[in-house]
């Protein structure tokens, strides 16, 4: 059993560099904060049941039609694609979720209670 684990461990070690890990980190940071930079204006705006639907339809829509369309091989592409530019995704994910940020603020202000 211990040497599974040790082979296991050593095949993942081995094709799983530093690098890998940190643009792959990089990109899931970017995801998270780009789906929040939709999500918390669309929130503050038109409530929490409206925004689940857009949630829903934020995520679902894109990743049925994409892969109706290219039977699946366009997610290999996007993979590469991000994996080469993950660091610069991150900048516009900040960028993005600054800019929400400030739309937030607005939407926030112009709200009555």
């Amino acid at each position: 059993m211990c040497a599974k684990v040790e082979l296991l461990t050593n095949t993942i070690t081995k094709t799983f560099t530093m690098v890998n890990f940190i643009s792959i980190l990089s990109i899931f940071i970017s995801g998270v904060l780009m789906m929040l930079s939709f999500v918390i204006p669309v929130t503050i705006k038109y409530g929490a049941q409206k925004a689940r639907i857009f949630i829903l339809a934020l995520i679902f829509i894109p990743v049925i039609v994409i892969n109706v369309i290219s039977n699946g091989s366009f997610f290999h592409q996007l993979l590469e694609f991000l994996l080469l530019f993950g660091y610069i995704a991150l900048i516009i994910a900040v960028v993005m979720f600054y800019l929400s940020y400030q739309l937030s603020v607005k939407f926030f202000e112009k709200k009555e209670y």
